[in-house]
């Protein structure tokens, strides 16, 4: 893969933790500036999270269409479609009408995180791919942290104004133009595609629980340092900025690591992994012990993402890799879009944030748990198979 190519592949997923994690920092003040809307506290927070309903109904249909009429069109649409949906923020005067407009965004981001994606699997084999996904999820852990510094910073302005960073999608649409190859997809019928391996189900399902899990983070994280450390915007955005950074430090640690203990065995470690973290950030008020927590679950979370697209992608052939990835981006959007659903009762049932965190540290463990008990000798029929090159897969 030319190195033109890779960085713009890498800038364009890059842009897929924007979908929520830039508005984190602008949560009080938006709730605080819609405060008479009925049910404000879920509707705010559903702003990060709505996104990833625009992704559960839109990546099972682009992933298709990304096998049957190629990749690079369905990058350059869903750019534009990012930038208009994400930007609508800024003039939209409506609780209701900004959550249309994240609907919108999410329609966007299943386009860029899918075809991205398989674009990278195509164009590379074996401890290439491994490199290559691992430099996709460290770049969108640094573009987190440079995104929502800024975002921070604009946060402290107005609540509208983190929206405009969504802008930047503009700007790669020429450079995709110049950078990727057109091509023509596979030419394929929905009978000829096959049916998936049962197997890939199993990952889809790990995708869920692991984002009912990660988006704690930054859906909740905001408001419990409101609340309990009176940090401002600025600092709300740095803190998670940070989870980034360990999350950009985790992807970079992957190909390495996955080398040494094979997916299965990562899979199951980075659930494990997640619960101190989350345990540490209920646990300690300070922010010193907060930051720690944010550290340690953010460099989990770097092993996450490109474990769980490698899997997918080695266990498919390339004619179904749009379809397979499309469908995982819809497990794990759909884990986005249910944590904040899961949490609100939990919130008014009296449970304080902190023990919400405790509760996330303690499921998160129940769910290694489970993989070691399902998977652990690789003995289960749905277990995922150590990844295999046998497809016909670009070197």
């Amino acid at each position: 893969m030319k190195k033109t190519t890779a960085l713009v592949l890498l800038m364009a997923s890059s842009l897929t933790v924007l979908a929520g994690a830039v508005i984190a920092p602008a949560l009080p003040g938006l709730r605080q500036s819609f405060s008479t809307v009925g049910n404000v506290d879920l509707l705010s927070r559903m702003v990060i999270t709505v996104p990833a309903l625009g992704v559960i109904l839109g990546a099972p249909l682009i992933g298709r269409l990304i096998d049957r009429q190629g990749r690079r069109r369905a990058l350059v649409g869903g750019l534009l479609v990012y930038g208009v949906g994400g930007c609508s923020g800024l003039w939209f005067g409506s609780l209701p009408l900004i959550l249309l407009g994240r609907l919108v965004l999410g329609v966007g981001v299943a386009a860029v995180m899918t075809a991205s994606t398989a674009l990278i699997a195509d164009m590379t084999s074996g401890e290439s791919r491994s490199h290559w996904l691992g430099m996709q999820a460290a770049f969108i852990g640094g573009g987190g942290l440079a995104f929502l510094t800024v975002g921070g910073w604009l946060a402290d302005i107005s609540w509208r104004w983190p929206f405009a960073v969504y802008a930047v999608s503009f700007l790669l649409v020429p450079l995709t133009l110049m950078a990727v190859k057109p091509d023509s997809g596979h030419g394929i019928g929905p009978r000829q595609l096959g049916i998936l391996p049962r197997r890939a189900w199993l990952i889809y399902l790990a995708a869920f629980l692991s984002m009912v899990i990660f988006f704690l983070g930054p859906v909740q994280l905001p408001f419990l340092m409101d609340q309990n450390l009176e940090a401002s915007p600025r600092s709300i955005g740095l803190a998670l900025g940070m989870m980034n950074v360990a999350i950009s430090c985790g992807s970079l640690t992957f190909s390495r690591l996955q080398r040494r203990l094979g997916s299965r065995r990562l899979l199951m470690f980075t659930f494990l992994m997640m619960s101190p973290g989350l345990a540490l950030i209920g646990w300690l008020p300070a922010l010193a012990g907060a930051m720690g927590g944010i550290m340690l679950f953010g460099l989990a979370v770097g092993w996450l993402m490109p474990n769980l697209n490698l899997m997918t992608s080695n266990l498919v052939t390339e004619a179904q890799r749009g379809t397979a990835l499309g469908n995982l981006n819809t497990g794990l959007f759909m884990g986005q879009f249910a944590s904040p659903i899961l949490i609100v009762p939990m919130l008014r049932a009296g449970l304080s944030l902190n023990q919400v965190f405790l509760w996330g540290a303690a499921f998160s463990c129940l769910v290694a748990l489970s993989a070691f008990l399902i998977c652990g000798r690789g003995s289960h029929p749905m277990c995922p198979a150590p990844p295999s090159e046998a497809n016909h897969q670009k070197t």
